[in-house]
């Protein structure tokens, strides 16, 4: 097992991993401050939050001063048509319709960001409608040029299938082995970013690539901390996790209900909770705010599964994660001997 409490350093100062992100965005969600502003009482941890909100949805650097960390992403997400694996199709997801491009990405940062305030994460700009889709090497001069123009902040480079860097051809996933090709590349770069959807086709490609891309770190005797972008549920992070991963972000907490290490449907969630007599409108806010409290449970089993190296301070979650750890581990047992 590759499980391990790692860390890395933002304008001088050290953050340890685990990391649970509880993740803000204006896909599927009106008003997105409003969500910001709901949950900074109760919420001192990293936050995410997209560089496309911010230019157009007001989302300040005052209202994320309760953040000890913010992460702030490329905006592809909302500008783009693809969903996650956790989104509800309910209408909301759409992707967004004004403009959208590097050079805002990086005026926005320049005139609009104070990073002695707030140690800061940024991931390179991403234009999820290009057509052809840019390749590593086009990804990682977008991620140096971050790093030159904003020296104070931490580069979390977002490898995204694309020329050349595909699973098969015309395919939407990650090569596994381009990808683990790729990791001596990215010596320059504090985080090596990565989305669950484009990590393989099945839950065990996924798995198994994020365990190849760890073994290629610890070769080149290298901590460089995992980040698994749009996965935030209490069984899908913690196999990530004990496969090699290391930092977890989505908008599960605020589409689910957490309950005994499951995600829930969220009127089933709250039901679980005693939540009868809460208008309709406030369930999601009163959910996503015992989610916050779960993923502070996860992020305790996962530092205690680093030390005893024990399936069952998963609790419920045990037999899961014992069983896919062990399909993990003869598949790469073999794949040693090829």
């Amino acid at each position: 097992m590759v499980a391990a409490l790692r860390s890395f350093t933002v304008g001088g100062r050290e953050f340890k991993t685990p990391l649970l992100i509880p993740s803000f965005s204006s896909r599927g969600f009106e008003r997105v401050e409003s969500f910001v502003q709901r949950f900074s009482e109760y919420w001192t941890g990293a936050t995410l939050v997209s560089a496309y909100d911010m230019r157009y949805h007001n989302i300040t650097q005052s209202a994320l001063g309760f953040s000890e960390l913010v992460f702030i992403d490329s905006g592809g997400y909302e500008k783009g048509l693809d969903n996650d694996l956790s989104t509800i199709a309910d209408g909301k997801s759409v992707a967004k319709t004004k403009r959208w491009s590097e050079s805002q990405q990086v005026s926005l940062l320049d005139k609009n960001w104070d990073f002695s305030s707030i140690p800061t994460v940024l991931v390179q700009y991403d234009n999820p409608n290009a057509s052809p889709k840019p390749g590593l090497k086009d990804q990682v001069e977008r991620a140096r040029r971050l790093a030159e123009k904003f020296p104070d902040s931490c580069i979390d480079i977002l490898l995204k299938p694309g020329t050349g860097f595909h699973l098969h051809n015309h395919s939407n996933y990650l090569d596994p082995e381009a990808l683990v090709g790729a990791i001596e590349s990215l010596h320059d770069f504090s985080i090596i970013g990565v989305t669950e959807k484009e990590l393989g086709r099945t839950l065990n490609d996924k798995i198994l690539t994020i365990a190849k891309m760890r073994r290629r770190l610890d070769q080149l005797s290298r901590k460089t901390p995992i980040h698994v972008f749009g996965s935030l549920d209490p069984i899908s992070s913690a196999l990530y996790f004990a496969a090699g991963a290391d930092i977890f972000d989505g908008l599960t907490w605020l589409r689910y209900g957490y309950w005994k290490g499951s995600a829930l449907y969220i009127r089933n969630a709250s039901a679980h909770q005693n939540l009868y007599d809460v208008p309709e409108a406030d369930v999601p806010a009163r959910v996503g705010l015992m989610n916050l409290g779960e993923l502070d449970r996860l992020k305790t089993q996962l530092k205690q599964f680093c030390a005893a190296q024990d399936t069952s301070v998963f609790g419920e979650n045990e037999s899961v994660l014992k069983g896919a750890l062990e399909v993990l581990d003869a598949q790469m047992e073999a794949d040693n001997g090829r």
